[in-house]
């Protein structure tokens, strides 16, 4: 195994000036802080792997959603044009048969697409300060 030092860049660490023993230490707490910074950056990832999963299955959900709205639609209009229009109301509810069925049942379908599309959808990529080399020096003129 090779030495502590030169395995974690004795120069760049910090611990190059202390005693012996604090040098110990010193090594040990970084080896920590990046065992710490790697378990971050796992659990990260795991997250955003298991938000891809999550935004898949919705997908399919809502397209099928949408899907069967469409397939209702088209049934109401096939229903629609032999029917003629009928409005009923009654204490127990609100009885339509209408070819204006199928209008409603398409719009509500597409409106709740719309909002999936525009509100659910969108991809924003994430930025972190950590983990960027460049972040600061680029910052400074």
């Amino acid at each position: 195994m090779a030495s502590a030092a030169s395995e974690l860049g004795d120069a760049s660490n910090g611990c190059e000036q202390a005693d012996p023993a604090t040098r110990s230490e010193c090594l040990e707490a970084v080896r920590e802080n990046y065992r710490y910074v790697k378990a971050a950056l796992d659990h990260r990832r795991a997250s955003f792997e298991w938000s891809l999963t999550a935004s898949k299955i919705m997908f399919v959900v809502v397209l099928s959603l949408v899907f069967s709205g469409l397939l209702f639609a088209a049934a109401q209009f096939r229903r629609g044009m032999r029917a003629t229009t009928e409005v009923e109301f009654s204490v127990s509810g609100i009885k339509m048969r209408s070819p204006v069925l199928g209008v409603v049942i398409l719009a509500v379908s597409m409106a709740f697409f719309y909002l999936y599309a525009r509100y659910v959808y969108p991809i924003q990529e994430v930025h972190s300060g950590e983990g960027r080399a460049g972040a600061s020096a680029s910052a400074e003129p």
